[in-house]
């Protein structure tokens, strides 16, 4: 077994960053492809009943 990790530890050490760093670019573009779906304008906003 640790012949396996000695031979991957650039691997090893690199992997949690590189996670970090796609969730950081992926998640945001996920959620703004999702946004893009919906019809919303701020210019549109209807008047709530007042009390």
């Amino acid at each position: 077994m640790s012949k396996w990790v000695d031979k991957h530890l650039k691997v090893i050490f690199m992997a949690p960053v590189i996670i970090f760093v796609l969730v950081m670019i992926v998640a945001p573009m996920l959620y703004t492809i999702g946004l893009s779906f919906c019809d919303w304008s701020m210019s549109n906003i209807k008047q709530s009943s007042s009390f």
